[in-house]
C-alpha cells in the first residue's frame, strides 16, 4: 500500500542524508522542516532558475546540445526516484527547475547548470517490499477540479487505477512532445 511522501517518516530521505551526495539525485536538498501545528513546511535553497518548460518551448537560446544534457539530467533524476520507489505524479517539464538557462552558442562556461526535480505534493512511496512492476494505484490528487495538467487516458475514468511509475513517463513524455526544434 503506497504512502505519500508528504506523510512517510522518510519523506526527507532522498533530499538529505548519504543521497543527497549522489551524483543521479536530482531532488531539490531540503534544508529543514518547521513544524506549526499539523503543518509542515519546509525550507529549501532559494533557486530562481527557470523551469525546463521555458528552456525547451518559449523561444530560449539553447542549443539542441543543451537541451539534451538538460533532459538527460531530468530523465537521470526520474530514474533515481523510482529506483527509490517513489513516483512523482505531476512530472511535467515545469517541475523541473535549473540554476540558470545554458546558451551555450552565446557564452561560455566551464559547468552547465544543475537540473533539480521540485513539487513533491502528489508524490507517493512504495514499500521496498512490493513488486514495483505489478504496483498499481488511484491518482492522489483528491479533487481534480483544481488540477488543470492533462490527464493519462486511463485517468479519463473516475477511480481508474493505473502505474504510477509509468504516468511518471507518460508526463514527462507528453511535454517534451509539444517541443520544437525552430530557427531563431
Amino acid at each position: 500500500m503506497p504512502v505519500t511522501v508528504l506523510e512517510a517518516a522518510t519523506s526527507s530521505l532522498l533530499s538529505r542524508s548519504r543521497h543527497i551526495l549522489a551524483e543521479n539525485n536530482h531532488i531539490l536538498p531540503l534544508l529543514d522542516e518547521l513544524h506549526f501545528g499539523d503543518i509542515i513546511f519546509g525550507v529549501f535553497p532559494l533557486l530562481k532558475g527557470p523551469n525546463l518548460s521555458g528552456a525547451m518551448h518559449y523561444g530560449s537560446l539553447n542549443s539542441v546540445d543543451d537541451i539534451m544534457h538538460l533532459l538527460l539530467q531530468a530523465f537521470e533524476g526520474v530514474m533515481y526516484l523510482h529506483k527509490n520507489s517513489i513516483a512523482h505524479q505531476d512530472l511535467f517539464l515545469t517541475n523541473f527547475i535549473m540554476e540558470w538557462y545554458p546558451q551555450s552558442h552565446n557564452y561560455k562556461a566551464f559547468t552547465g547548470p544543475w537540473v533539480y526535480i521540485i513539487d513533491f505534493e502528489t508524490a507517493i512511496q512504495f514499500l521496498s517490499d512490493e513488486k514495483l512492476e505489478h504496483v498499481t494505484s488511484t491518482f492522489s490528487v483528491p479533487d481534480r477540479s483544481w488540477y488543470e495538467r492533462p490527464l493519462a487516458p486511463e485517468l479519463e475514468i473516475p477511480d481508474a487505477v493505473c502505474c504510477p511509475f509509468r504516468l511518471d513517463v507518460w508526463q514527462i513524455a507528453m511535454d517534451i512532445l509539444w517541443f520544437k526544434v525552430t530557427k531563431h
